[in-house]
């Protein structure tokens, strides 16, 4: 069977973060499709690649994306793409035709009726089955989604209609139920007995000026809270279901929606920079804070606090699910910290550069950091995906990477490589030999090196993805050296003691 994805809105900021790299990978683990991609934005194909798809993007990904400028309003429109998917469809005798609508919901219509229009043109001799995906937001409200339920219905019956919140198919909300359902100490204490409140965060670094005539008829709320957090809601609080299949999954979330309290205390905001080159002055929120109640049997009394903004100082996606600290008001001791479940939405990108290594001055070694991410920055100041790491210099080097997904969202590895004549030897001769006491540490560490020559000498403390938090120079004649490292936060770090001809590294944990 012949698949074909018709890639309504095309151009749009959705496509280009999320769809294209789904497309990407699919097609990598063997799926068998073609992306035929739609829009206004560029006049042919090779300004769409250029600018759609990523620059490492394999051949093949490249081979299975066609595009085709396509203008709703035009009246000739639907001659195009006719004619566009019967070149595609060749002598293919079965065909499967999937419509991916990224569009605004005012738009709905008159693509259902060009759908309408080019599938009966299809004068192909094959056998021809059909599918169409709505992404959010479905309506502005409840009289415009039951309007455009209606408007797809002529088209498509309800098994062809696929309703998409990409957010369903997120790996941390697949196991969301698995967690609440299938251990038994969480479904012990998950209710207002045990759980004080309830935060959702969702901060997003990046604006909307560059989808700001779509997201000025939908704002914030519509943009994220009344669907991608109201399904977190729906999850964290529903009832557990008959069974895990989507029908029974979907009555058990409707009675949380249900069952949520009219919202009374609320804040919106918007940064200032909104629509500053569009000509004119744009009110809509870009934030809102808001504290919601869910009058079920089990959640009444639990406060849910939610949190979402464009344009904010740091990328933060998660839940924090509060306990009650019994013990800390039984015992009268402020001292007892609260305890408390962390659910991460976004997680920080995975990226291994394999195991430390050893080999000789003048060779090279190859660093990959992975696919699939927005941005690379080396500790050498490259931006690539991989690196030849190499030196000339007989010492240990730590190499660094720091990646940055569609989340905005950063993580890295560092690995280090002993450049040494006797690379099968695992020792670096030449490396002034150090320690760290107490290693784990909490506020205060002593470095202890042997005494050197009356040269500078340098001292680091790297955060695994490779950003400096402090640097000293000391003096080398020392030995020793006091450090403050109560402000670090708790994790793994590296300490490079270096000098002009020598460098070493130890692993210190920071502890809270």
């Amino acid at each position: 069977m012949k698949t074909i994805i018709i890639q309504f809105g095309g151009t749009g900021d959705l496509a280009l973060k999320k769809l294209y790299p789904a497309y990407e990978n699919l097609l990598a683990k063997g799926f068998d499709f073609t992306v035929l991609a739609l829009g206004r934005r560029f006049t042919n194909k090779e300004d769409f690649l250029a600018t759609m798809v990523r620059k490492e993007a394999s051949a093949e990904f490249l081979s299975r994306m066609d595009y085709l400028y396509y203008d709703m309003a035009d009246p000739q429109a639907t001659d195009a793409l006719r004619d566009r998917m019967l070149q595609i469809i060749a002598d293919a005798t079965e065909v499967e035709l999937i419509y991916y609508m990224a569009l605004q919901p005012s738009l709905y219509e008159e693509a259902i009726r060009q759908i309408q229009a080019v599938d009966s043109q299809m004068s192909c001799s094959c056998t021809l089955s059909k599918k169409i995906i709505v992404e959010k937001p479905f309506g502005f409200d409840l009289q415009s989604a039951e309007r455009y339920n209606s408007i797809l219905l002529k088209a498509f019956n309800d098994k062809e209609i696929y309703r998409v919140d990409h957010y369903l198919g997120k790996e941390f909300m697949q196991n969301l139920l698995i967690l609440r359902f299938h251990n038994d100490i969480i479904r012990s204490i998950w209710d207002n007995r045990s759980i004080e409140s309830i935060q959702i965060i969702f901060d997003e670094t990046h604006g909307v000026d560059q989808r700001l005539g779509f997201y000025e008829q939908i704002g914030v709320v519509r943009d994220t809270i009344q669907n991608h957090i109201m399904q977190i809601i729906t999850y964290l609080t529903m009832n557990e279901p008959a069974t895990l299949s989507p029908e029974d999954i979907a009555i058990e979330k409707v009675k949380v929606l249900r069952s949520i309290a009219p919202v009374s205390e609320f804040h919106t905001g918007r940064y200032e920079s909104l629509g500053a080159h569009s000509g004119h002055v744009v009110n809509t929120p870009t934030y809102a804070a808001l504290k919601l109640s869910v009058n079920t049997y089990y959640f009444a009394g639990i406060p849910i606090y939610i949190r979402t903004g464009k344009m904010q100082k740091e990328a933060k996606s998660l839940i924090y699910v509060k306990f009650r600290n019994i013990t800390g008001m039984v015992m009268q001791d402020s001292s007892i910290a609260e305890n408390g479940v962390i659910i991460t939405i976004h997680p920080a990108p995975a990226v291994n550069l394999g195991n430390d290594t050893a080999i000789l001055p003048g060779q090279t070694v190859i660093l990959n950091a992975g696919s699939g991410f927005t941005s690379y920055l080396w500790s050498t100041g490259a931006t690539t995906q991989t690196i030849n790491a190499s030196s000339a210099v007989v010492g240990v080097i730590p190499f660094w990477v720091q990646v940055t997904d569609n989340n905005g969202c950063k993580g890295g590895d560092t690995i280090e490589i002993n450049f040494t004549n006797h690379p099968g030897i695992a020792e670096a001769t030449k490396s002034p030999g150090f320690s760290i006491v107490p290693n784990p540490a909490s506020n205060q560490v002593e470095v202890l090196w042997d005494a050197m020559a009356n040269e500078p000498v340098s001292l680091t403390i790297i955060t695994l993805d490779g950003r400096m938090v402090v640097q000293k120079t000391l003096c080398p004649s020392d030995g020793k050296a006091l450090l403050d490292v109560s402000a670090l936060p708790a994790g793994n770090y590296l300490i490079q003691l270096s000098s002009l001809t020598n460098r070493t590294i130890q692993r210190l944990v920071i502890v809270r």
